[in-house]
This record gives structure tokens, C-alpha cells and sequence, in this order.
């Protein structure tokens, strides 16, 4: 009796049988297929458009010993559509690991949505795609100027 323990019910397996079957598991939680295959195109896809944008803004900007060039209405217009499906694949896969229940791979795609951010702004064509040009400050063609002390002065 003295290495008998408290939670022993005393139940052994016969000699010789198996043991008894294992205690059942909960169910794995599948997610949907479809799901599966957005988070992984979408996120695969997204990085590869970072790249892509990277060598579009080299495309355009690198010249050695010459000119900078200069970004025509096309290598803008092909930024706009590669930046786009950039972030937008980068969405959907991050949208889809979350739905799935991969908290680490959903915070893996949204470090990655923020890299696909910075590169849509830090590889931009053209270069000065996100800069606000200064409001025009010159006078119009009907402007008299007034001088202290003249009298010519609306207002006094």
C-alpha cells in the first residue's frame, strides 16, 4: 500500500491487450481553402511587388555619368497600377491570415503592408508624386500697390 498513489483508480490493462485508446482531442479548426490560398498569393505577391517597385524607380531614375531623366506619363501610370496591386495584395493576404486565426502570420503581413507603404511613397514615379507644389504668391495683373501716406489707398 505504500506506493499505491491517490489518483490511481486501480484499473490496469489486462496483460497482454493495448493500451485503451488515448483521450480524444477537440477538432483542428480547418480553415477554408480559399482562404488559405488568398493569405499566400497575397502575401507572396505583395513582397515580390515591392521589388518590382524598387526596379521601376531604378528604371526610371538611374543613369550613370548623364541626365537625370525624366518620368513620362507611362512610367507614372505604370507606378500607380504596380503600387495598387501592391498594397492591395498585401491587404487581402494580411485580411486572410486573420480571418484564418494565424495571429503571427497576420502581424508578419501587417509589418509587410507597412514595408509595401513605405515603398509606394519612397519609390515613387514620379519622384515628386507626394510633394506639394507652394501656392503662387504673385500679384495679378490688376494689382496697384499702395503706398503709405498717398491717400490712393482703399480702405484709408
Amino acid at each position: 500500500m505504500a506506493d499505491a498513489r491517490l489518483d490511481d483508480d486501480g484499473a490496469h490493462p489486462a496483460p497482454g491487450l493495448p493500451d485503451p485508446l488515448p483521450a480524444p482531442r477537440a477538432p483542428r479548426r480547418r480553415g477554408s481553402g480559399v482562404a488559405h490560398v488568398v493569405q499566400v498569393l497575397g502575401l507572396l505577391g505583395g513582397v515580390l511587388l515591392i521589388g518590382v517597385l524598387f526596379w521601376q524607380y531604378l528604371d526610371v531614375y538611374l543613369a550613370f555619368f548623364g541626365e537625370r531623366n525624366v518620368a513620362t506619363p507611362r512610367d507614372g501610370t505604370r507606378y500607380l497600377v504596380t503600387a495598387t496591386a501592391c498594397v492591395a495584395l498585401l491587404v487581402a493576404g494580411t485580411a486572410a491570415a486573420a480571418v484564418r486565426g494565424r495571429g503571427g502570420v497576420a502581424a508578419v503581413g501587417g509589418l509587410l503592408l507597412i514595408a509595401g507603404l513605405l515603398a509606394a511613397v519612397l519609390f515613387a514615379v514620379p519622384s515628386d508624386r507626394f510633394t506639394v507644389a507652394p501656392p503662387d504668391n504673385r500679384p495679378g495683373p490688376d494689382y496697384v500697390p499702395c503706398y503709405s501716406g498717398s491717400g490712393d489707398c482703399p480702405g484709408g
